[in-house]
């Protein structure tokens, strides 16, 4: 398995951006016949691609040191700012958008956006993800408070570097035959438990009983739990990948990477109008787990043919769509009204997708433009870090 940039995983997280993206017009509040063929209802699920995604990053930035260098403060900081380099320009340039627009589009006082303001930017900090409540004093403030509700995923990926990276450098091997397999495994076990079988498949309020059961977000143990399975499907695939297939075998291979993507897409897309439980999302999850094994494996013929750099970009561009959605999502009901779901739903992916290339554009000039402010208020004496691991070579 090499460490070159992955086109098949690139082209599904750009499927699995736009699935979370189309989940998210639920904000229009669709009728009751039209929720029965919604599209993605459980399109949430596309999340647990980013975060096994994640461990495999995590994974591929451990073995990318010699072994035999001791963990220092400068490698651990450098491959927290490179993580933090990939998605805060687009996050604090789309953040800022969203919070004007849906403020003004809200008619929020100026008092009360500056409640939100402050409450917003504690939240794109992994807070929330280490069990501390960021609330507004106010409860009318609560429309434009949740500016971009999916930055929470960022936040607490990064929080879950922020524990697992030193774990891992400490001891490689025991943390990918041991720690990663087992801690997944218990974690989303108890996720599940906790969450599918105590609670019927119902929407699980958390009450001050159960925060002390959980004394963390739902959301954080799914992060963790799966970060730490992308970590262990790293470590597997990457053994996986030297054993020797026939011609064959990959084309089999190649099926089953299809299909145990498809397979997560259609349970997402039809288990409302099958009433098929919640209990069963960890199939989905299982089907992702598995597509992105064989997809980092190479064994498969398909995924070769995702080995062009206009996949690559593809994959990098998926950043751009899951930061903007949101603005459209929780605004565009106040300016279209009287319009059938499908075609509003075309119009705010439409939106999206062109005000992604947007940010795309401006997030260069917006990098010259904080450094030159920072140079201008700061000066530049500030020598910069050694061991920068930036990774670039991001999937």
């Amino acid at each position: 398995m090499t460490t070159k940039r992955n086109g098949a995983l690139s082209f599904w997280a750009f499927i699995f951006c736009m699935i979370i993206v189309v989940h998210y017009a639920y904000f229009f509040k669709p009728s009751a016949a039209e929720s029965a063929s919604f599209f993605f209802y459980r399109g949430d699920l596309a999340f647990d691609f980013f975060f096994i995604l994640a461990g495999v990053l995590l994974a591929k930035s451990v073995n990318a040191v010699p072994e035999d260098r001791p963990l220092c403060a400068k490698e651990f900081g450098g491959f927290l700012k490179g993580r933090l380099r990939w998605y805060l320009p687009g996050l604090a340039l789309c953040w800022i958008g969203t919070f004007i627009v849906l403020n003004y589009v809200c008619r929020i006082d100026a008092k009360t956006t500056a409640t939100n303001f402050f409450a917003g930017v504690l939240e794109l900090l992994p807070l929330h993800g280490a069990g501390f409540e960021i609330m507004p004093a106010e409860e009318n403030a609560l429309v434009g408070y949740r500016v971009m509700d999916q930055a929470w995923a960022l936040a607490a990926v990064m929080l879950a570097y922020f524990v697992l990276y030193p774990l891992y450098r400490s001891d490689r091997k025991r943390f990918e035959y041991y720690i990663a397999p087992v801690g997944a495994a218990l974690l989303l076990a108890f996720l599940f438990f906790r969450t599918h079988v105590l609670s019927f498949d119902k929407v699980l309020l958390l009450d001050a009983k159960s925060k002390l059961m959980y004394l963390f977000p739902p959301g954080t143990y799914k992060v963790f739990g799966e970060v730490l399975a992308g970590a262990a499907c790293y470590a597997v695939a990457r053994h996986f990948s030297k054993k020797p297939v026939s011609k064959g075998v990959s084309h089999l291979l190649s099926l089953a990477e299809i299909g145990c993507y498809l397979g997560a897409i259609l349970y997402m897309q039809f288990m409302l109008r099958f009433e098929i439980p919640k209990r069963y999302d960890y199939l989905a999850a299982g089907c992702i787990l598995l597509g992105i094994f064989l997809s980092l494996s190479g064994q498969s013929s398909v995924s070769r043919l995702f080995d062009h750099k206009f996949f690559y970009a593809l994959g990098r561009f998926s950043l751009y769509p899951f930061l903007t959605f949101m603005v459209f999502a929780k605004t565009l009901p106040y300016f279209i009204h009287g319009m059938g779901m499908k075609k509003l739903t075309l119009i705010y992916v439409g939106l999206t997708l062109a005000s992604a290339v947007v940010v795309m554009l401006l997030e260069k000039p917006f990098v010259r433009l904080v450094k030159s402010a920072k140079k201008l208020f700061i000066g530049s004496g500030s020598a910069k870090t050694g061991a920068d691991l930036t990774e670039k070579e991001s999937v």
